[in-house]
């Protein structure tokens, strides 16, 4: 599993950011701890490869292959040898004329995709094609190496988490939508904005006088 994601970070650098972003936002909004029902930081990592891949910017069946080999390998030296193989067929298979999108309109992209209230009805998620999903979960987020499903999460919980995408998704939209020209600049702020802002503390009602 963290030879797949190192593979996905080495085959373009935006991978990084957006994935180490949504990290720390998932964290300020009190939502990455799998042992209290949160989503756990692979998760958001494989949620990260699928959005790449529906970018173009990653291939689904190179992706695949890689996966099938890692899967395969059972030694460090395997690995080690499968992970470097596997990174040459998917920069190789990267298309001609990339996405020249930076890593700031990824993310927007990304949960202008995930914050879509539909998702909070039920979502799957798997970066590469030919795996199965059971539907009995409404989150389900499929591994590419081992194919199971990483973090099954049943519905009330994940419409409860999915909110905190829906207002991320606001959020950012907020921040882009007011002059074109200064795009990148209101777009660096509202993901600053995006991971500063923390919840009201549980149980804490907030008044103003």
């Amino acid at each position: 599993n963290t030879a797949f994601i190192r593979l996905c970070c080495h085959s373009d650098p935006r991978f990084v950011t957006v994935a180490r972003t949504i990290k720390h936002w998932a964290k300020a909004r009190r939502m990455a701890d799998r042992r209290f029902g949160g989503i756990a930081p692979y998760t958001l990592q494989m949620m990260v490869a699928e959005h790449f891949r529906h970018e173009a910017l990653l291939e689904g069946s190179a992706l695949q292959a890689a996966a099938a080999a890692l899967r395969a390998s059972e030694t460090p030296d395997e690995v080690a040898k499968a992970e470097e193989e596997g990174l040459s067929q998917v920069i190789a298979a990267k298309p001609s004329q990339e996405d020249p999108a930076s890593a700031g309109e990824l993310l927007l992209r990304f949960f202008e995709r995930y914050g879509d209230s539909a998702r909070g009805e039920g979502m799957v998620v798997k970066p590469c094609e030919g795996i199965s999903a059971s539907e009995q979960e409404t989150l389900e987020v499929f591994c590419p190496v081992s194919e199971l499903d990483v973090n099954p999460m049943p519905a009330p919980r994940w419409r409860k988490h999915h909110k905190e995408f829906e207002q991320a998704r606001s959020l950012l939209l907020a921040a882009c939508g007011k002059d074109e020209e200064d795009f990148a600049l209101e777009l660096r702020r509202g993901v600053l904005r995006l991971i500063c802002t923390m919840p009201e503390p549980r149980g804490v009602q907030v008044t103003t006088t």
